[in-house]
């Protein structure tokens, strides 16, 4: 029976919440195939027997990991029906978390496509280096017209919180909007570290090429 490695997951964070499997690998076997051999490989998490991904036919025998626990490779050779397994122990990190008291919202989207502000999305002014999209667990925009009427949304009835995005300058209906002045509402929340909420509203100017 060749030799069966699991490989290791770095610990979880909350800017890291899905790792993948680095290094497992069948000897002498791997990568797959070999020796007329055919591997059929499945992962499951040991707490409650679930799956967590089958690694490909071709490529890393490990799939990502987004939840602490103990989790099990199982590797059968279809020809032979022998099978062998191994374990692979995933932690969480000691999260520093982030804080994002320091949101800031752009008041202008330059809808040029010339690399600098072609999309609308906040930033963290303390951490210029942390993505704010990151690590927003929800994130309910809206966009208003000078008519005070919602034209777009990401939220869902009743302004349920939405998905973090990048907002492009376009309508509900996928069309761009016309340059002016335009009124954004957002409701946020982080988990990352100790949870943190809030809200911004501001006037955001929608500029395009000739106007």
């Amino acid at each position: 029976m060749p030799d069966l490695f699991a490989g290791s997951v770095e610990p979880l964070t909350c800017l890291n919440p899905g790792q993948p499997v680095e290094g497992a690998s069948i000897a002498p076997y791997a990568p797959f195939g070999g020796n007329g051999l055919t591997p059929s490989v499945s992962w499951t998490n040991t707490f409650d027997g679930t799956p967590n991904g089958v690694s490909p036919s071709s490529g890393s025998l490990g799939p990502i990991i987004n939840a602490a626990g103990t989790y099990q490779l199982v590797v059968e050779w279809l020809e032979t029906g022998c099978a062998d397994s191994a374990t692979v122990t995933v932690v969480e990190g000691q999260d520093f978390g982030v804080d994002i008291s320091s949101i800031t919202f752009p008041n202008i989207l330059t809808a040029d496509n010339n690399g600098k502000n072609d999309s609308w999305y906040p930033f963290l002014e303390d951490l210029p280096d942390v993505e704010a999209l990151a690590v927003l667990t929800n994130y309910a925009l809206r966009v208003y017209n000078r008519w005070g009427q919602v034209v777009y949304t990401n939220a869902g009835d009743g302004f349920a919180s939405g998905v973090p995005i990048r907002w492009y300058g376009n309508g509900g209906n996928g069309e761009p909007l016309a340059a002016g002045n335009y009124w954004y509402v957002v409701d946020f929340t982080s988990t990352c570290g100790d949870s943190q909420s809030g809200s911004a509203t501001g006037q955001l100017a929608i500029v395009r090429p000739g106007n």
